[in-house]
């Protein structure tokens, strides 16, 4: 009966067993599933670092979460696809790598955020972004900050303001969700805007440099331009 319920929800979405309820996958969406992601708790847990995260999962990173108690790093981990919400995309997460073999399969995803009960701080081949639960502290590596596209710009301290007040005011999860969905939508309405004023309808980092004084900034929206397909090439 177990492996008939497996089969009949893999193919058909559907089972209707001997033993009720009656299941349909159409019921469970993939925003239901966001909408207990623990946001309010990581952005407590992290403090004003929760925007490197933010920004993290905005740029398509290597993100590594790392907590010495399996049931908090699981919490964390799945909030962080609410991070960018527009893609809702939960493939990226690798919620627990404790051997070398998980840490090894790692290296063909590319992009991902994956969750350890190992500590891997020196680990940095793994990561472009270490997150430590416990301590409470995010760590971009100097080999990933050297790119530029992590640096502190005025777009981390409009987001890292609304968070730093939903924290304060105890705003729910949905809110921070919401919240952070619209700031996500506005910069990505500004890039899409940046590109069709392009010849190639793509932005490239060279005339950003041109258009703004702010280098940090400059290399910010071309790696948010990157991870949207919005790029034209990495230069």
């Amino acid at each position: 009966l177990v492996l008939e319920g497996f089969l009949s929800i893999l193919t058909v979405g559907k089972f209707n067993g001997r033993v009720p309820p009656a299941y349909d996958i159409s019921h469970y969406t993939p925003e239901q599933a966001l909408s207990n992601s623990h946001l309010p708790e990581l952005i407590a847990t992290l403090g004003p670092d929760a925007v490197l995260v933010w920004a993290a999962v905005l740029l398509k990173k290597r993100l590594l979460v790392y907590s010495d108690q399996p049931q908090p790093l699981l919490s964390a981990m799945r909030g962080l696809p609410a991070l960018a919400l527009h893609r809702n995309d939960p493939t990226i997460l690798r919620p627990l790598c404790n051997d070398e073999d998980d840490f090894a399969s790692l290296a063909s995803q590319g992009c991902y955020c994956a969750g350890t009960t190992v500590p891997s701080h020196d680990r940095t081949e793994l990561f472009d972004v270490y997150v430590d639960l416990p301590g409470g502290t995010v760590t971009v590596p100097e080999a990933a900050s050297s790119r530029g596209d992590m640096a502190s710009t005025n777009v981390h301290r409009d987001v890292a303001s609304f968070l730093a007040e939903c924290a304060s005011s105890g705003a729910s999860n949905r809110e921070v969700m919401d919240g952070l969905a619209a700031k996500t939508r506005e910069l990505i309405g500004k890039l899409e805007l940046l590109a069709s004023q392009e010849d190639s309808g793509k932005i490239g980092l060279r005339s950003l440099k041109q258009q703004l004084p702010n280098a940090a900034l400059a290399h910010f929206l071309f790696g948010a331009a990157l991870a949207e397909g919005l790029a034209a090439t990495a230069e």
